[in-house]
Order: C-alpha cells, then sequence, then structure tokens
C-alpha cells in the first residue's frame, strides 16, 4: 500500500495499580517490536453512500502464550480480507494464518456509524477477538484502504496487532 506506511515501536511504561492502596505498588511494562500503521484519513463527506469495495492485506501482532511451562512471545503475521457495503455500512472481516488461525467476523459483523471508521468482533473456535479501525485515501477518489488493529484472547493465548489492506471501490 503505496498510500500508507507503517512500523515498529517500542518502550517502557511505568503505571501505578489502580486496584491498590499501596503507594510502592507500581509496575512496568516494556514493548519491543510493536506495530503501527498510518495513512491518511478521508474526509467523511469523501466517503460513498453506496457501492462496495474488496480489501486485502496483512495482520502483524505478537503473541502471548502460556505453554504450561513458560510464556511464549513472539511475532506472528497473517493475511487481512474485509469486504465492505457502503450503503449499509457494513463487512465482513477475517484474519487468516495468523498464527495458524482464521478469525471471521461472519454475518457482516463489522459496521461503521460514521461511514469512515469501523468496529466488530471476530472470532473462531475457542478465541474471540475485535477488529477497529478507519478507511484511508490515496487522494485519488473513495477509500482505496483501511488500516487499524485487533486484539485476540483464548484460553492461555492472547494476541494484539495491526491490520491494512488495499482494495477497489466497485459503484452500484
Amino acid at each position: 500500500c503505496a498510500f500508507m506506511e507503517w512500523g515498529y515501536w517500542g518502550g517502557r511504561l511505568r503505571y501505578d495499580d489502580p486496584l491498590s492502596d499501596n503507594p510502592d505498588d507500581n509496575h512496568q511494562a516494556y514493548f519491543h517490536l510493536e506495530t503501527w500503521v498510518a495513512g491518511e484519513l478521508p474526509d467523511l463527506a469523501d466517503i460513498p453512500d453506496s457501492g462496495s469495495a474488496s480489501y486485502s492485506g496483512h495482520a502483524i501482532g505478537d503473541v502471548f502464550r502460556d505453554s504450561g511451562k513458560e510464556i511464549l512471545k513472539y511475532t506472528a503475521i497473517g493475511n487481512f480480507n474485509m469486504d465492505w457495503d457502503f450503503g449499509k455500512r457494513l463487512g465482513t472481516a477475517t484474519i487468516s494464518d495468523f498464527d495458524g488461525l482464521t478469525l471471521n467476523s461472519e454475518g457482516g459483523g463489522v459496521g461503521s456509524a460514521d461511514g469512515r471508521d469501523f468496529a466488530g468482533p471476530i472470532w473462531a473456535e475457542g478465541f474471540k477477538g475485535d477488529i477497529r479501525g478507519s478507511f484511508v485515501t490515496d487522494g485519488a477518489g473513495p477509500p482505496a484502504g483501511l488500516m487499524g488493529d485487533f486484539g485476540i484472547i483464548g484460553d492461555g493465548y492472547l494476541a494484539a496487532g495491526t491490520i491494512m489492506g488495499e482494495g477497489e471501490y466497485v459503484p452500484p
């Protein structure tokens, strides 16, 4: 997607435990090779109110898995696809081949209140999660791509990352 950028970031976060009365009960979280994605958001007036698009791209994220002996931490990649109906402001999203999982929104589970920003649940047997994102412009017309993030949880499993994809608008 030539009209979007992505990369990695890292850092350390210190925070107090909001559930503790002990002022010395603070925590640190370290982040290494976390992903980000950026693109230009279209004006809401530039979002079509009819037609459709199919987007395809990638999902990349960090996985935390309890193997029973240790917590495994690694980066996984997969494919991302979303079919979108601009008239209904609904779509169906799939993250496939992500750490051996295929997660679906099935039945138009991804929706939008304003036409540009979307969110919805994704799941597979034993796993649940969600995606959130926005359509992006390439400066030449209807939304040419999308970007966002996702999160997945299962028994002893947690993953979070970013999605990005490009597609072509199909008028009604």
